[in-house]
């Protein structure tokens, strides 16, 4: 097991720009809404996150390890947090917020495309801790 060192730890499917500035983006969301009574809004500002389409590009890891479409900008598009080329079905199709609180209220949010439609569900229970 390895201790993180950091507050946040992003996730992606390599070391590439978007993820650091995607941590960075984070920890002022949670920093500025993450003791907020107002739920919604930090759903909403993460959401937000989630749907960054903002190009990291470029990013010479990225470069290395992304299909290179020639005649296109395409493998730009793949800088984004928030990935989508409708042209060649290929994209971001769900993002998840799972939010738990001091009580151990667990509230598990997910998102789905479906064609063009994004359908939400949220599922609500507890942590239950039995010694």
């Amino acid at each position: 097991m390895k201790r993180l060192q950091k507050d946040v730890q992003g996730f992606g499917n390599g070391p590439f720009l978007k993820v650091v500035e995607g941590e960075k983006r984070f920890n002022d969301i949670v920093k500025k809404y993450g003791h907020s009574l107002n739920k919604d809004t930090l759903i909403t500002e993460l959401l937000e996150l989630l749907k960054w389409d903002k190009l990291h590009y470029p990013d010479e890891e990225l470069i290395k390890r992304t299909p290179k479409f020639h005649g296109t900008d395409d493998q730009k598009k793949f800088s984004s947090i928030f990935v989508e080329m409708p042209t060649r079905q290929y994209g971001t199709r769900t993002h998840t917020i799972i939010l738990i609180d001091h009580d151990g209220k667990v509230e598990y949010n997910e998102w789905t495309k479906s064609g063009s439609v994004w359908n939400h569900q949220c599922f609500i229970t507890e942590l239950k801790c039995e010694i």
